[in-house]
């Protein structure tokens, strides 16, 4: 008996499982059908709107000025990520259509990775990528863990970016060794890259993986061991070198005869020499020099005076807040160049107006500027 009542139990279970599962197939195929119902209705709302009205063409230079606003926003920012193609993309079916069509506005990103998303984080921009079509690349990319990648040994990010190696224009890159050794296999392809920035997050082996690339013209380094890379010197135009050797600095403008901009950040004394050849370069015309520290101080002057610029017109020198009186250095550099310096900005010490203004008068046949203490970016 009891058999009987237990088996009819679990028949009635079932029913009433089925009806309520009956039930819930219907308001969701009901809310399915609503939301489809609410979806045209919004989509013939959104063709009141103003900006509905607008013809795709209008759209598209409105779509290519966001992005590169916010390119340009982003590759000032650490952390700041290109974002805008996305939302367009996803505001409706017509804006996506308009912004995969674009291949300009998928050109040039800021991506940052972090190890435990790489894998979907790689996809990502392969796909993205893929949306640039034959377009030639500007790409900025960085780690939100960084130090989390120092023994990493995942590829998956530039194996993304390889295939494109091409296209490459404009690269910034924080690195890891592997992801050099495999920059190293891509040295024949880089046809188009002119401007290189690079970081490594570790102890560099030496490398020549950049020095046969045909149009490279702008270098920037963020590395000790700046030395480590072999480049292709005589074409370069710009160089900015952070935590240089003096002697590193000494042997870049040496082996750059086409520099006409160049910029020693954090220069160091290790390794330096304390008499170096005079050295003479034709073509210079902005030189900056930052020393952080009062020991690196006679090493670096004894470097600027082996200098001869001819045609230098801008000094920018960042020096010690000790340091008392640096005008002296900058007139030797002007009387041994014969240069027509015109604007001198100097960080660090503070400089009385008297000092500037007599200074300005001893040059006035050439200089016209002077500044104290102002960062570059706010110079107008």
């Amino acid at each position: 008996m009891e058999s009987r009542v237990a088996e009819w139990e679990h028949i009635i279970r079932n029913e009433l499982r089925y009806k309520l599962d009956m039930e819930i197939a219907l308001l969701r195929s009901g809310i399915r059908h609503l939301c489809l119902d609410e979806a045209l209705l919004l989509q013939k709302r959104n063709q009141l709107c103003p900006i509905a009205k607008l013809p795709p063409e209008i759209l598209s230079e409105i779509f290519i000025t966001a992005a590169a606003q916010e390119y340009r926003r982003t590759s000032r920012s650490k952390e700041a990520t290109t974002v805008v193609p996305l939302i367009l993309s996803r505001i409706c079916s017509d804006w996506r259509q308009i912004a995969l069509g674009l291949s300009e506005i998928w050109a040039s990103f800021h991506y940052r990775v972090a190890t435990r998303d790489v894998i979907k984080q790689a996809g990502l921009l392969s796909q993205w990528l893929r949306r640039a079509g034959s377009r030639l690349l500007t790409i900025r990319l960085s780690f939100r863990d960084e130090q989390a990648w120092v023994h990493s040994c995942s590829t998956v990010i530039i194996d993304a970016l390889a295939p494109y190696s091409r296209q490459w224009r404009d690269l910034d890159l924080v690195v890891t060794n592997t992801w050099l050794e495999r920059l190293y296999h891509l040295h024949e392809s880089m046809d188009s890259l002119q401007s290189l920035s690079i970081r490594p997050v570790a102890w560099v082996r030496q490398t020549e993986m950049f020095a046969t690339a045909p149009k490279l013209r702008k270098v920037e380094f963020m590395t000790r061991h700046f030395s480590a890379f072999t480049l292709p010197w005589v074409q370069l135009t710009t160089a900015t070198i952070h935590f240089p050797s003096v002697y590193d600095a000494h042997t870049t403008l040496q082996r750059c005869p086409n520099l006409t901009s160049c910029h020693f950040k954090s220069v160091d004394s290790i390794h330096a020499l304390t008499f170096f050849a005079p050295l003479s370069h034709g073509k210079l015309e902005l030189l900056e020099i930052a020393v952080d520290t009062d020991r690196d101080i006679p090493f670096v002057t004894s470097f600027v005076n082996a200098l001869e610029f001819p045609r230098l017109r801008r000094l920018d020198l960042s020096l010690p807040a000790q340091y008392e009186d640096p005008f002296p250095l900058v007139e030797t550099l002007i009387e041994r160049s014969h240069c027509y310096l015109q604007s001198v900005n100097i960080g660090g010490p503070d400089l009385s107006g008297d000092a500037m203004t007599e200074f300005i008068l001893r040059n006035s046949e050439c200089i016209r500027r002077v500044t104290n203490n102002i960062p570059q970016d706010d110079e107008n």
